[in-house]
């Protein structure tokens, strides 16, 4: 009965699966089963086939008649043969693709184009695209739509240089080698110092960047004793020394540069200060002269002719000093040994940048108080090469004990000036800091002092303060020196005198940078410097 069942099963699903499948095998069973599909594989005792139900292998002691069909390309002729109308061709080509015979495809494609020649599923099926209502091949339409842009362009009036449409008068200028900038027509060199650059040693370099190291070499023959020039991203060191030496203190000025670079940041979103067109692009030139003077002196009066920044007589003035520097309206700055090591030129030009980068931020003509601008420098020296070998300071602590008449004798804090240019400024701080007859100022006290009354103290005061300004964070240092300049007196004052208008003057700074008034940072600084070990 089971046996009965199945067989009737699957002589039905067989006898389904005959629907729409004329070209499928046969195989015909003893029993009176017959099934269609397709024959995989045959062997002497069995035949593998293949049904809509899947894989069944028949004994071929079963089988009673076995039936190929047609090939897909026997069908494919067999079904031209009914088709009449586009319709049935494209269907059939359609097929054909499925079955994978290209050119019985292509056959009923063209066939169908015989019929309807803009028949789009026909052409695209031919590997045909449309142009201008033609059905051509992807490349000839390439050649047809160049050569009609060709004509269009010919008609306007244009001609071809160098594969562009150009007009005849441009073509006339770009066969005379110049380009064209800005609204004007160019020849070679003058487009590029339109573009702000300069020969120099046959080649095209930033114009500033060029005056600059021209300029560094009409110094240095003017000085007389001739010398090397080595040039940094932003700076250029030079003088009678070689190249080695002066490489080093680019690498130092660098250096510096980058942290004030990202200590004076702007805030995000910010339009950065507006900077001298003077230099925009020019690098900030250092010199330096060893123990031979002159050429020293030869260069004084070329380079304070670069500036109208300075009073009268201030170059006759710095003749007599070891250095000087001015900021604006470009950076220079230079130093001689004049009896200290030549080791020394290397700190003078660290210092005298740090003056540089922290006046040139914001500058209106208006001068940063001496404490602040002196303990940047000094700052900025110890971060490029961990001392301190320039110092604008008045006369130094005297060293030994007070005597008391009725008491014992109080030791008396001594700032050692040597102990200072070799970096151990934070360790005299400290000292100061712990001293018991509080030998350091306040700071409105240092805030009151001019340069010339400055001492090794009031300076490693100011590096400490500024330090801690720092550590506040991002933006901290900037937003006290603008503070500072937007308030600053008229030039040449550097120190507000009136006691309201200083102390209110600070009060706004550190409130602007750290979040309190002046007498609390006073304290705060003080603490966070004993506190962390400085």
């Amino acid at each position: 009965m089971l046996r009965t069942l199945l067989s009737s099963v699957l002589l039905l699903a067989a006898l389904a699966f005959t629907v729409g499948t004329a070209s499928a095998d046969l195989i015909l069973l003893k029993d009176g089963r017959r099934f269609e599909g397709t024959i995989l594989k045959e062997t002497a005792t069995e035949v593998l086939f293949e049904t809509r139900f899947g894989e069944l292998k028949f004994p071929r002691s079963e089988i009673s008649r076995l039936e190929r069909g047609l090939t897909p390309s026997q069908e494919f002729n067999q079904r031209w043969k009914d088709c009449k109308s586009a319709n049935d061709y494209f269907v059939l080509g359609q097929w054909a693709a499925k079955k994978q015979l290209r050119a019985d495809m292509r056959r009923a494609m063209k066939k169908v184009v015989s019929f309807e020649p803009d028949h789009a599923g026909a052409n695209k099926a031919l590997g045909l695209v449309p142009y201008n209502g033609r059905w051509v091949k992807p490349e000839e339409r390439e050649r047809l739509k160049a050569k009609d842009h060709s004509e269009d362009m010919r008609q306007r009036g244009l001609v071809q240089h160098e594969g562009e449409w150009v007009t005849l008068a441009e073509k006339k200028h770009l066969d005379a080698g110049e380009v064209y900038f800005e609204g004007r027509w160019l020849k070679p060199g003058d487009l590029e110092r339109a573009r702000g650059l300069e020969q120099l040693d046959g080649e095209w370099v930033v114009a500033g960047r060029a005056a600059s190291i021209q300029n560094a070499r009409a110094v240095l023959e003017a000085g007389g004793a001739g010398g090397e020039i080595a040039v940094g991203t932003s700076v250029l060191a030079a003088g009678p020394f070689d190249q080695d030496f002066l490489q080093e203190i680019v690498d130092g000025l660098e250096r510096g540069g980058e942290w004030v670079a990202r200590l004076m940041r702007p805030e995000e979103g910010k339009t950065p200060a507006p900077v001298h067109a003077a230099r925009v692009s020019a690098l900030h030139e250092f010199y330096v002269f060893g123990q031979d003077s002159e050429p020293y002196l030869r260069s004084v009066d070329p380079l304070v002719g670069l500036t109208d920044t300075v009073p009268p007589g201030w170059g006759e003035a710095v003749k007599k000093t070891h250095g000087f520097y001015f900021s604006e309206p470009r950076a220079v700055s230079s130093a001689r040994c004049m009896g200290r090591p030549e080791a020394h030129l290397a700190g003078h030009s660290f210092h005298h940048r740090g003056h540089i980068l922290i006046n040139q931020h914001l500058y209106d003509g208006r001068l940063l108080p001496p404490w602040f601008d002196e303990g940047f420098a000094c700052l900025f020296e110890f971060r490029v090469h961990q001392c301190n070998q320039v110092m604008c300071v008045a006369g130094l602590t005297t060293v030994g004990t007070e005597s008391r008449t009725n008491a014992k004798a109080k030791e008396v804090y001594v700032f050692n000036q040597k102990e200072f240019r070799a970096g151990a400024w934070k360790g005299n701080l400290r000292s100061g800091l712990l001293a018991e007859d509080k030998a350091l100022v306040d700071f409105d006290r240092l805030a009151q002092k001019r340069f010339g009354e400055l001492g090794p103290a009031d300076v490693a005061m100011s590096m400490a303060i500024v330090a801690w300004i720092e550590q506040h964070g991002e933006g901290s240092l900037r937003r006290f020196q603008e503070s500072l300049k937007g308030s600053a007196p008229r030039a040449p004052q550097r120190v507000q005198n009136k006691t309201g208008t200083r102390q209110a003057r600070y009060d706004a700074a550190f409130q602007e940078a750290v979040g309190m008034g002046w007498r609390a940072a006073d304290k705060e600084w003080r603490a966070w410097f004993l506190a962390t070990g400085q």
